[in-house]
This record gives C-alpha cells, sequence and structure tokens, in this order.
C-alpha cells in the first residue's frame, strides 16, 4: 500500500453535516487507544473469549454486507483478489499493514502479517494474541467462501503479537478439521 493508494482512497471522503462519509457509506475516525481500552473493557467483563465472541458475531451480521459491497467493487475477480482487497482496506483505514502471505482456496487457508497494528505501544504484557481484527476479517471471509461454495466452517491461530513482545503479528485462519 502506497502514499498515493491512500492518498486516493481518502480523498473520496467526505464531512457532511457531522459526518465523515465514502459515498453511502459512514466512517468514524477515533483513536486507537479508544479502541483497545473497548477491547480491555470487553475482556475484564467477557473473558477472551467472551470479547472475541463478540466482535466475531458483530463482524459475521456485518460482514455479509461489507463482502456483498466489496463483491460488487470486485466484479468478477478471483476470492484471492477480493481477500487481499479486504486487507488492503484494513490498512488503509489505519489498522495497521496487512499482508496476506500465503492463501489456498481447498483447503481453505489464510496466513496474514499484521505490521504497525492499532494496539503497538498501547497493550504489553499479553500471554495471548490480541488482534480483534482476526475476528473482524473471518466475520467478513465467511460469506464470501459461502458464495464461493467453500467450507465455513474455519478456525484461527494469532501466533505472534505485539501485545506478547512480538516485532508483529502474524496469524493463520484454516478449514476447521474434522473431530
Amino acid at each position: 500500500m502506497s502514499e498515493e493508494e491512500f492518498k486516493q482512497f481518502i480523498s473520496r471522503f467526505e464531512f457532511r453535516d457531522g459526518a465523515v462519509m465514502n459515498g453511502p457509506d459512514r466512517h468514524v475516525l477515533v483513536h486507537a487507544s479508544y479502541l483497545v481500552g473497548i477491547q480491555r473493557e470487553m475482556e475484564a467483563v467477557l473473558g477472551p473469549d467472551g470479547a472475541f465472541a463478540v466482535v466475531y458475531n458483530a463482524a459475521i451480521k456485518g460482514g455479509e454486507f461489507v463482502a456483498e459491497q466489496l463483491a460488487k467493487q470486485a466484479g468478477a475477480a478471483p476470492l484471492e483478489q477480493v481477500i487481499r482487497m479486504i486487507h488492503n482496506i484494513g490498512t488503509l483505514i489505519g489498522w495497521g499493514k496487512f499482508t496476506v502471505t500465503e492463501f489456498t482456496e481447498k483447503p481453505v487457508l489464510m496466513r496474514t502479517r499484521h505490521d504497525n497494528s492499532y494496539i503497538t505501544g498501547l497493550w504489553t504484557g499479553a500471554t495471548e494474541g490480541k488482534c480483534l481484527f482476526v475476528s473482524a476479517i473471518v466475520g467478513i471471509i465467511i460469506p464470501l467462501l459461502k458464495k464461493a461454495g467453500l467450507a465455513t466452517e474455519l478456525e484461527y491461530e494469532e501466533y505472534k503479537c505485539v501485545a506478547k513482545g512480538d516485532p508483529h503479528c502474524e496469524f493463520v485462519v484454516r478449514e476447521r478439521k474434522e473431530e
């Protein structure tokens, strides 16, 4: 993602009557510490699994809309290209730089590297991954996988995380193995 691509992306936004709009879609600009604070409070009240479940379920509900909009924009683009587009959007809106390092459809497998995460410097000393973007991306790609007739029972693992002291985050999303 280049600075020029970011400038082109941001040029589509308008400020109308107190709302930041990109076409018909409203966006809210928030400081990263606000997101981390919400996440910490959700984990304190619900536990890490509960916090993940809230974001995951919200992402699935919103993911269908996002997936539908992206599919319209991408037209007949291959699924991998749409998946990479989703990661680029995450980069463009400031969550950090996302790079899909591996992707296969059969079996479903996606490895992602996340540099300069929004939690960098705001969350330290964690014993497990803290990137809620993982749950959001899973929620967004499930409708795309379903539409393509691919597996939608997925599992994920964030095996590197800046909150644990790693230099960047890395996660894998893969087709759930039958037990």
